[in-house]
């Protein structure tokens, strides 16, 4: 495979990681928001979705530095993505992620 391959493919695995680490994320804010009182929603979904996270990373990268920035990028494009989808002020009523 060629290199411009293997770099798209390692910028589209970082949006995929966001999405999933972001999508997470907005998951358990939304139990606990909902009266699940449950203390150890928050610690383990972190723990798991950094986990989840830096092996993604790990395994993209494959050592190359390159990659390893381009899944960084992909994954700093997903977050923005969310912030603007799902943030406070996507809609004037309410987030548009409920």
């Amino acid at each position: 495979m060629s290199d411009a391959l293997h770099y798209l493919l390692a910028l589209a695995a970082g949006f995929a990681l966001g999405l999933a680490f972001f999508g997470g994320l907005w998951w358990t804010v939304q139990r606990v928001s909902r009266g699940n009182s449950a203390v150890w929603l928050f610690p383990l979904s972190s723990l798991v979705r950094t986990v989840l996270l830096l092996a993604g990373f790990w395994w993209v990268s494959g050592g190359d530095l390159v990659r390893l920035a381009l899944c960084l990028g992909g994954w700093l494009i997903a977050r923005q993505l969310m912030i603007r989808r799902c943030g406070p002020t996507a809609t004037k009523g309410g987030t548009a992620c409920t």
